[in-house]
């Protein structure tokens, strides 16, 4: 079967704040009940020249998923950038890549192992690297709404800047996660929203929890309008960095 190329072309309405604690993998899950092969390019940019002050924010984003002949095991690619620019001046950059792979247990069960690389400029993460593993299971699938839950287990080695100097913490967390897929009436589209959570084991009270909330609007066979809301509180963030964030934006999918 040939490989199905989506092309994001985004149009950033809004945009609050260019940043994320938690990286969202659900939000980037394709639909590939049918094809082996998917793969998608997302692409927002905003400028602005006023008063001879500028300002560039560009996002981005470059998704693969790939299952075996057998549908047993799947694998997810996944890479993001963000870049924020004020006149000379780089006010965030973001970056980050995941790879996911699970393996089919049943109809409802799931066996996921991923790793995953992050830089975030604003939150001061210099680098955070995580590796995982655990199991995602379907706690409901209907006509008109899926449900899936998982919890994994996570090893976190991250270095965060904090005045001026490199911290190191290696942590043992709990990934958990649980969501929601709506799917609205006459084939109009679907709202999916996700919420997770990420305790460390030995210290529950330094938590980060996130839910992404997408309002996704199937306008032809081809062309989709998005809106994705994105809420995140650390409850230990690097010192200088506030514990909620938000972020609000407007896209546009293209398929073919």
């Amino acid at each position: 079967m040939k490989p199905i190329f989506f092309i994001f072309m985004c149009v950033i309405l809004t945009q609050m704040e260019l940043k994320a604690q938690v990286v969202n993998i659900e939000s980037q899950r394709l639909q590939m009940d049918t094809q082996r092969i998917m793969a998608g390019i997302n692409f927002a940019l905003e400028y602005k020249d006023n008063n001879e002050e500028t300002m560039l924010k560009i996002e981005s984003a470059a998704i693969l998923q790939v299952k075996t002949e057998n549908r047993k095991n799947n694998f997810l690619f996944l890479a993001n950038y963000a870049l924020a620019r004020a006149t000379n001046e780089v006010i965030n950059n973001v970056r980050a890549f995941h790879v996911r792979y699970s393996r089919v247990l049943s109809s409802t069960w799931r066996w996921e192992n991923f790793v995953q690389t992050q830089y975030d400029q604003l939150l001061r993460i210099e680098s955070r690297n995580l590796i995982g593993t655990g199991f995602r299971h379907k706690v409901l699938n209907t006509k008109d709404l899926t449900i899936n839950a998982g919890s994994l287990y996570m090893f976190e080695y991250e270095q965060t800047r904090e005045n001026d100097a490199i911290t190191l913490h290696q942590n043992h967390r709990l990934s958990s996660y649980l969501v929601f897929n709506i799917a609205l009436p006459n084939d109009l589209g679907e709202i999916i929203t996700t919420t997770y959570w990420q305790p460390r084991f030995d210290r529950w009270s330094d938590f980060r929890i996130s839910n992404n909330t997408s309002l996704n609007f199937h306008f032809t066979k081809h062309l989709d309008f998005a809106t994705n809301w994105v809420l995140t509180f650390d409850s230990a963030p690097p010192l200088e960095v506030k514990r909620r964030t938000l972020s609000l934006n407007n896209s546009i999918l293209y398929r073919f």
